[in-house]
């Protein structure tokens, strides 16, 4: 199992960068692209972190679901945020933070120049492609090596 990881790290990021790319010409995601590898989420999930994993899947699942029908997540964002939840959950989080922080900064920037209406938005694939990114180059950095130590003994 522990080479397994490695290498389905680096697959996960060269498939999210077919789908960003995609997404930033079409913006759509093609369900050949995002399907099968949410298919294979759960069993992943499971083999990589037992139910604690599979639990944060379903729950990450549910979430995008209602924000999908709500017309706030595209179906492919939803379907990589599912993978992302069951392969790399910590890339799923940064990835949610760089894309909110990308979105934030451009409302700020139109804003700024005095513009009315809603900015133009970025596809939210490109986002999770780049917390996903960051979070590989960080490991690499020696981020991955920062544990909490426990409850801090005062003198």
């Amino acid at each position: 199992m522990s080479v397994l990881v490695p290498v389905l790290q680096v697959c996960v990021i060269w498939w999210l960068l077919a789908c960003a790319l995609q997404d930033l010409r079409t913006r759509t995601v093609a369900n050949g692209l995002t399907l099968p590898p949410f298919l294979v989420s759960l069993p992943l999930a499971y083999g990589l972190g037992g139910l604690d994993r599979v639990g944060l899947t379903l729950l990450i699942l549910i979430f995008v679901y209602l924000l999908w029908r709500e017309g706030s997540m595209g179906a492919a964002d939803g379907k990589i945020a599912t993978v992302l939840a069951a392969i790399q959950p910590g890339s799923l989080v940064l990835g949610l933070v760089v894309l909110w922080g990308l979105y934030g900064l451009l409302y700020l920037g139109w804003r700024r120049l005095g513009l009315k209406g809603r900015p133009c938005s970025l596809p939210g694939v490109v986002g999770l492609y780049l917390g996903c990114v960051a979070l590989h180059l960080g490991a690499g950095m020696g981020w991955s090596q920062v544990r909490m130590a426990g409850p801090v003994s005062w003198p």
